[in-house]
């Protein structure tokens, strides 16, 4: 306008068209940033591809959760396998336990009924047994007076008797006569068989033992104290103890584990005879 004011009109018309130009050429250019921005907005290839990342990010995720899915669900099968079977068997293991300890009871019950049984079984037995034993030793004490009264009266016994009484009587005015040979050997056999083989017992312990020793023995055994035993062998008390200590000391209790005769003597067991049975025992 200023230059057509000044009659420049050429000059009007350039500017005109530079500036007709800009204008244009600024109007295309916000056209051309529309139409990208159009473009970019509503370009459907792009949307396509956008959709398909995300179909693709979505099946992806999809496929994690059913990894992740399967994984725990596989977890849980074989965890659950494993702890069934450890549950059963555990159960089989109580269960075998229970039929065990159930057994063991049964067991125990029948232990103790036939525990039971056999107490009654052992006190009848003990009961009956303790019958027999007082009806023996009734048996025994029974046979043991009568050998004793058959021993009193025994011929030689009384005799023995007799030269005791007599030597002990004030009017005694002679010796007793001792017994003979024959009447010792009597005398012997009969407190062998009334107390159980005694001179046979003692023969068997000391055959070193000589006939006199084995008489002087008896005399002890049915009772006679020392004056009795001097009043019988016509000897005096000193040579008694004289002779019945050499006679414990080197036959009957070499280690001295008697005080006397006497007691080493009575300590003589019963005979009891060897037969085969009892070898073969």
């Amino acid at each position: 306008m200023l230059r057509e004011a000044q009659g420049d009109y050429k000059g009007a018309l350039e500017y005109d068209k530079k500036y007709s130009e800009s204008l244009l050429k600024i109007a295309s250019n916000i056209e051309r940033d529309k139409i990208a921005k159009l473009d970019k907005q509503y370009n459907t290839d792009q949307i396509e591809r956008e959709n398909q990342q995300l179909k693709i990010k979505q099946q992806q995720s999809r496929l994690y959760i059913l990894v992740i899915v399967i994984i725990v669900v596989v977890a849980t099968f074989v965890t659950y396998t494993i702890l069934s079977r450890r549950r059963k068997r555990i159960l089989d293991a109580m269960r075998q336990q229970s039929e065990d300890i159930s057994r063991l009871q049964q067991n125990a019950a029948l232990l103790m009924e036939e525990k039971i049984k056999t107490s009654e079984r052992e006190m009848a037995l003990a009961a009956g047994f303790n019958d027999k034993s007082r009806e023996l030793n009734a048996a025994k004490n029974l046979i043991f007076d009568l050998k004793k009264r058959l021993l009193l009266n025994n011929r030689v016994v009384k005799k023995v008797q007799e030269t005791i009484d007599a030597a002990k009587s004030p009017k005694a005015n002679r010796q007793p006569e001792p017994l003979s040979d024959t009447e010792m050997s009597e005398l012997v056999a009969a407190v062998n068989d009334c107390y159980n083989g005694f001179a046979n017992a003692l023969t068997a312990q000391y055959p070193s033992l000589t006939d006199s020793e084995i008489y002087l023995c008896c005399l002890i055994k049915i009772g006679l104290d020392n004056p009795g035993l001097c009043a019988i062998l016509g000897i005096s008390d000193n040579a008694l103890r004289k002779r019945k200590y050499r006679l414990k000391s080197s036959k009957f209790d070499p280690v001295s584990q008697f005080e006397t005769l006497d007691e080493a003597i009575h300590a003589i067991l019963p005979f009891r005879p060897h037969n085969g049975n009892d070898e073969a025992a």
